[in-house]
């Protein structure tokens, strides 16, 4: 069996190469960004709030809320 450490790194490893980059684009979610502005804005976030991206990866869904919502962002990601 995998040791989980293992498994964590390979995904983070591989969230960050170009390669994948260029496969899935914009987003690695499902949904993409359009989904990310859906959330915000049901969630009503908004100037002066404080919102925790958990597993942020390259930070593109907390960078868009940020963008969009002038809110502050913290990501926070097993590859940072």
């Amino acid at each position: 069996m995998t040791p989980a450490v293992d498994v964590k790194a390979c995904c983070a490893t591989a969230y960050s190469s170009a390669a994948v980059r260029w496969l899935v684009g914009e987003s690695l979610h499902p949904g993409g960004l359009a989904l990310t502005r859906r959330l915000a804005r049901r969630l009503d976030v908004g100037a002066g709030d404080v919102v925790v991206d958990v597993a942020s990866g390259l930070g593109t869904s907390a960078i868009e809320i940020a963008r969009t919502e002038a809110c502050t962002v913290i990501g926070v990601d097993l590859s940072a």
